[in-house]
C-alpha cells in the first residue's frame, strides 16, 4: 500500500503510532489544570512569560523531544517511502529550514535561539516520520483521533474542576489549552471528521456526531480567529469537492442570493446583529476592541517599528522576545506579551524579509500542490490537507504559530513534508491519465487500487 493510496484497500490503522505521538503532544501542550489557572481575561501573566523566555518550559521540552525521537527511531528503522526532492516546494522547504538555522548566528540570544530551534528539529523530524509512514487517509485519522482525544480531556478537566460554567458571562471553553488553541483544536475535528463522513465506508453517523460535537465547542470557545479560519477553509474544502454537485451549486447561490436580500432589506437589522455575532457574546471587550483585532493592531503597529531595524535578517529565529523586549512592550502596550500574535511578523521579527517571504511562498506553494493533485485525482484527502494548511494561513493571519509551536503547526510541517518529498508529482500525473481516460468521479477511485499499488 502506498502514501498515495486513499479508501480503497485501507489498511490497518497504525494505533500505537497514534497513541504515541499524541501522548507526546498532551504533553507538551495541554495542562489539565488550564481552566482553574488561566486569568479572567485568558492571558497570561507576566512572570509567566519571562521565566519561560529565560529558562524555558520543561513539560514542552520533554514532549517535543519525545515525538522528536520518535520520529528519529521510525526514519532509521521504519517501513517507510523513499524520500526525494519534488519540485520547487523541497528546495524551498530546504533553504527555509536552513536560513532559520542560520539565524542563530546573528541572534541577539543565541542560546534562546538555539533552545527553539532544537524545538522545531524536533517537530521536523517526527513529521517526516508521519508524511514517510501514513497515508494521507490515515493522517486525516491520526488528527481526528487526537484533537478528539485533546477536546474529550478537556470537557472532562473542566467538569472535574467545576469551571464548565458556559452560562457564565464571561466563560469561554479552554480545556486544556487556552481558548484560542482550543478552537483551532476544534477546527481540525470538525474538518476531519466531515471527510471521513463522507467517505469512509464505516461509523459515518459517528464522524458526523464527531463534527457536531466539536463545533458545538468551537462555538464555546468565543475564538473569532479559529471560526473563521474554519469557515474560510470549509468553504473552500467545499468547493472543491463538491463544486461540481448541481445541488451544491444551487444552494451556494440560493444562500448568496438570501443573504444580499437581508442585507438590502433589512440594513438597519443587521448592523447590531452583526455587532452581537462579531463579539461572538464575549464582554470583556465591546466593537472597538474586536475592530482593533483585540489589541493586536497597535501590537503589531509596535512590532513593526523594530522590524525596521532590522529588515533583512531579523533578529535570529525566537530570539526577538528577550526579557527586555517582553517587558517593553508589554508596558507600552498595557498587557502581557512574548509573541507576535501573527506568524508572518513572527516570522518577519526573527528572519526578516527573506525568511518571510520563503515561508510565505511555501505555504502557498503547498497549497496548490495539494489542490492540483485533488484536481488530478479527486481524492478528497489531497483538498483535506490542502485545507490543513489554508487554516493554517488563515489563523496565522493573526496568531503565532512557529514560535510557540502547537498541533497545527505539526500538521502543516507533516503536510509540507509529505508534498515536498514523499508524493512524487510525477505519480500523480499517471493518475490524472488513467482518470482522463476513464472519466471516472470520486466514487470510482475505488477502481483505482491496481495504480495506487504502483505508486510505492
Amino acid at each position: 500500500m502506498t502514501a498515495l493510496s486513499t479508501v480503497a484497500n485501507p489498511r490497518p490503522i497504525p494505533w500505537l503510532t497514534f497513541i504515541l505521538l499524541t501522548a507526546c503532544f498532551f504533553i507538551a501542550l495541554h495542562d489539565p489544570l488550564r481552566s482553574a489557572s488561566i486569568q479572567a481575561d485568558y492571558l497570561p501573566s507576566g512572570d509567566t512569560l519571562e521565566k519561560h523566555a529565560s529558562e524555558g518550559n520543561v513539560k514542552r521540552q520533554i514532549g517535543f523531544l519525545g515525538a522528536g525521537l520518535f520520529g528519529v527511531v521510525v526514519l532509521a528503522l521504519g517501513k517507510r517511502n523513499n524520500l526525494q526532492m519534488n519540485g520547487a516546494l523541497a528546495s524551498l522547504v530546504l533553504f527555509f529550514l536552513i536560513w532559520m538555522l542560520l539565524s542563530v548566528t546573528w541572534a541577539d540570544d543565541r542560546a534562546l535561539s538555539a533552545r527553539r530551534l532544537v524545538v522545531i528539529a524536533t517537530l521536523c523530524s517526527g513529521a517526516l516520520a508521519i508524511a514517510c509512514t501514513l497515508t494521507p487517509r490515515e493522517i486525516m485519522l491520526f488528527l481526528l483521533f487526537s484533537s478528539f482525544v485533546y477536546l474529550l480531556s478537556g470537557v472532562v478537566s473542566e467538569i472535574a474542576l467545576s469551571t464548565f460554567t458556559p452560562a457564565a458571562e464571561r466563560y469561554r471553553f479552554a480545556g486544556t489549552l487556552h481558548p484560542n488553541n482550543q478552537g483551532v483544536n476544534c477546527s481540525l475535528i470538525v474538518l476531519a471528521a466531515m471527510t471521513a463522513a463522507q467517505f469512509e465506508k464505516r461509523g459515518k453517523a459517528m464522524y458526523v456526531g464527531c463534527a457536531g460535537f466539536a463545533f458545538l465547542f468551537l462555538m464555546l470557545t468565543k475564538s473569532r480567529t479559529s471560526l473563521l479560519a474554519f469557515l474560510v477553509t470549509f468553504a473552500v474544502y467545499a468547493f472543491l469537492v463538491y463544486g461540481k454537485s448541481r445541488r451544491f451549486l444551487y444552494v451556494s447561490v440560493l444562500g448568496i442570493t438570501a443573504l444580499l436580500f437581508v442585507l438590502l432589506v433589512e440594513s438597519d437589522l443587521v448592523a447590531p446583529t452583526l455587532e452581537r455575532g462579531l463579539l461572538m457574546g464575549r464582554t470583556d471587550q465591546d466593537i472597538s476592541g474586536t475592530m482593533s483585532l483585540t489589541g493586536r493592531l497597535p501590537l503589531w503597529q509596535n512590532l513593526l517599528e523594530y522590524a525596521e531595524a532590522k529588515p533583512f535578517l531579523g533578529y535570529g529565529y525566537g530570539s526577538f522576545f528577550t526579557l527586555e523586549h517582553i517587558r517593553e512592550i508589554s508596558d507600552r502596550q498595557g498587557w502581557p506579551i512574548a509573541e507576535c500574535h501573527s506568524v508572518f511578523l513572527e516570522v518577519l521579527l526573527g528572519l526578516g524579509l527573506v525568511g518571510m517571504l520563503s515561508y510565505t511562498v511555501v505555504q502557498f506553494i503547498g497549497m496548490g500542490r495539494a489542490f492540483q493533485y485533488f484536481r488530478a485525482t479527486q481524492d478528497p484527502h489531497f483538498a483535506f490537507l490542502g485545507g490543513l494548511l489554508l487554516l493554517g494561513v488563515v489563523g496565522g493571519l493573526s496568531e503565532s504559530t512557529l514560535l510557540v509551536p502547537t498541533m497545527q503547526t505539526f500538521v502543516q510541517f507533516v503536510t509540507l513534508a509529505y508534498f515536498g518529498f514523499v508524493a512524487a508529482p510525477e505519480m500523480v500525473q499517471e493518475r490524472a491519465r488513467v482518470r482522463d481516460r476513464r472519466r471516472f468521479s470520486a466514487p470510482a477511485l475505488y477502481a483505482l487500487a491496481p495504480v495506487r499499488r504502483d505508486l510505492r
